[in-house]
């Protein structure tokens, strides 16, 4: 099998492009409808912290596994099994080439079976983020993008943003400012 463990700023990346920023919306308008990835919903507890003030590298993965284009798309299977990574970027000699989500992976299992190669299954045309982006304008710009978005660094792969990190990350920012909260009134009680 050709997956290699990734650390940060490991992976060059070859030409990528990057879309144009968009507009700036209030923090108001992106909690409830752009906090997913996926379209998936975020709990409305989560939804309700502002994620205006996140930059990416604060919810980026950083230990993550590679697929090479001549991976078999059973070596991948293999590979989503063994952890909790579900959809992986495709490295060719050091370029960031495409990215294999674990749907596509799923659908093509079914059409070509585990003998057919990541290069003819990979998403091609995929979206990137920086790590000083800010989260709630790349929540925005990704709304139809895979589950999972490669980070780049100065011409590198550095992390993966995925839901489920910028979700544990919204939880946590979460609980400890309602701790912050309600430690801080005077007679210790809360307010619910």
């Amino acid at each position: 099998m050709m997956a290699r463990q990734v650390a940060v700023a490991t992976v060059p990346v070859g030409p990528v492009a990057c879309p144009a920023r968009i507009p700036e919306k209030p923090a108001q308008e992106l909690r409830v409808s752009c906090l997913s990835l996926t379209g998936r919903e975020i709990p409305s507890a989560v939804a309700k912290s502002s994620t205006g003030d996140i930059a990416v590298r604060e919810v980026m993965l950083t230990d993550f596994q590679t697929l090479s284009p001549d991976d078999t798309l059973g070596e991948a299977t293999h590979l989503l099994m063994g952890g909790s990574q579900e959809d992986f970027p495709v490295v060719d000699y050091s370029c960031l080439v495409g990215v294999l989500t674990r749907d596509r992976l799923f659908e093509a299992l079914r059409s070509e079976g585990e003998s057919a190669l990541v290069r003819d299954t990979m998403e091609r045309d995929f979206e990137t983020a920086q790590p000083s982006d800010r989260l709630d304008e790349v929540l925005v710009r990704t709304e139809s993008s895979p589950a999972a978005l490669p980070v780049i660094s100065g011409g590198r792969l550095i992390g993966m943003l995925t839901e489920q990190n910028i979700s544990e990350r919204l939880m946590i920012r979460a609980a400890l400012t309602s701790r912050r909260h309600t430690s801080s009134l005077p007679d210790g009680s809360s307010q619910f």
